[in-house]
């Protein structure tokens, strides 16, 4: 009977520990070609093998967020072994804090409405993903913040504009992961749409298990696997089935 109990155990222990996720934040600063500060964050919350919450942010202060090269306008990441073998970005989940219209050139831009996701940013890759503005051009729809004057830079320009406000966060649907990642091979993040990059450098990373107290950065309760919960189901069947085998016993 020793023996049972304890198995029914461990099958319950393992199907929590695989209903664990993980959060990784990386932040991205430097200096354009043409001299203005780029700045940037990003938070890859793994809700479940299948589900990855990104969230992007601009962190410019005030007077650094004045030219185009200083908008975030997408980001590069590469997953360490294991990798997908695909993803999708959802439109469901995926939102934006709000958004500018700077055409006026007035020194503060207008706000306008969030268009609908995902704002024509596209996800692209497998082992290394890429998720840009404009469907790769990175216009329109860059990531600013409140501290956006529309005045500097080419910022008014028409093709480039609406403006996202962060934080923006990013739905997607991963394929063929078979455990969640300890760690990304590299983060890139672009600015501006003339190639600027900056090298991310890993902030924080936690993991959590699906305890009342284990939420990633969307708020969200983490998914559990199906192969987790796959197990909970045998662990259930098997204490159920000591239970009657207690009370037949009695």
């Amino acid at each position: 009977m020793k023996i049972k109990t304890l198995v029914a155990a461990s099958l319950v222990s393992m199907a929590l520990a695989g209903a664990a996720n993980a959060s990784f934040i990386y932040t991205g600063s430097g200096t354009a070609g043409d001299g203005r500060p780029e700045n940037g964050s990003a938070t890859f919350d793994f809700q479940s093998l299948t589900h990855l919450v990104i969230t992007l942010e601009n962190t410019g202060g005030v007077g650094e967020v004045g030219g185009i090269s200083s908008s975030l306008t997408g980001i590069i990441f590469g997953f360490s072994s294991p990798a997908p073998s695909g993803g999708t970005l959802n439109a469901a989940g995926t939102s934006a804090a709000g958004a500018v219209d700077c055409t006026s050139g007035a020194v503060t831009c207008t706000s306008a409405p969030v268009p609908a996701a995902p704002f024509g940013w596209t996800l692209t890759g497998t082992s290394t993903m890429s998720l840009a503005a404009g469907a790769g051009s990175f216009k329109p729809y860059g990531i600013m913040n409140n501290n956006v004057t529309g005045n500097t830079d080419g910022v008014s320009n028409p093709e480039h504009n609406n403006w996202l406000i962060g934080p923006v966060v990013f739905d997607i649907t991963l394929t063929g992961l078979t455990s969640i990642p300890t760690s990304f091979s590299s983060v890139i993040f672009n600015f501006g749409t003339s190639g600027d990059t900056q090298t991310g450098t890993s902030s924080t990373s936690t993991s959590t298990s699906t305890s009342t107290s284990g939420r990633g950065a969307s708020g969200e309760a983490p998914e559990p696997s199906s192969s987790s919960l796959a197990l909970l189901g045998i662990a259930m069947l098997a204490v159920t089935f000591l239970r009657r085998q207690k009370a037949r016993s009695v």
